[in-house]
């Protein structure tokens, strides 16, 4: 992609932004739609990203907490959440820890699961929702936002 000398890249993931710093360092690379840009290593600060890099983060990794909360205020009777997290994204395991730390106060036990393709997610929500009182919470990816169409049809089933 770098050989065919662009101006400028526009980046619309955490791994697209991940591959894309391992071909240049010198085409300047704008993101969006990124996670966790300072804890994933993509800039050093968002005041001053360094390097060729900049952007906006649109979610934080507490936001996983607020997004429990949410669970919970929607349906008291949660008691587990399913999330589903891709585990080659570095900002997923700072959004589980703000899910775990929440879950105690809510009462609600966090319940990770691995997808690496579209297969594992109808896979993992078909086990999930063989009990009762479940919510989601699909973390940012682009695998989740392309099978958007599962996962609504699924939420329904987790609760």
């Amino acid at each position: 992609m770098a050989a065919s000398a662009p101006e400028l890249f526009w980046v619309l993931s955490n791994p697209m932004l991940a591959a894309l710093q391992g071909t240049t360092r010198s085409i300047p690379t704008v993101f969006v739609q990124v996670a966790d840009p300072v804890g994933s290593g993509f800039v050093e600060s968002l005041a001053r990203p360094g390097g060729n890099t900049t952007g906006f983060a649109n979610f934080e990794n507490t936001m996983a907490g607020k997004w429990l909360e949410l669970l919970h205020e929607l349906q008291r009777s949660t008691t587990r959440a399913l999330i589903l997290m891709h585990p080659g994204t570095a900002a997923h395991r700072a959004f589980l820890q703000s899910a775990e730390a929440a879950a105690k106060t809510f009462g609600i036990a966090p319940v990770a699961a691995d997808i690496r393709e579209a297969a594992d997610i109808e896979r993992v929500i078909a086990s999930f929702t063989e009990q009762a009182d479940g919510g989601m919470i699909p973390l940012p990816h682009p695998l989740v936002q392309s099978r958007s169409r599962p996962v609504v049809l699924h939420a329904g089933s987790c609760l």
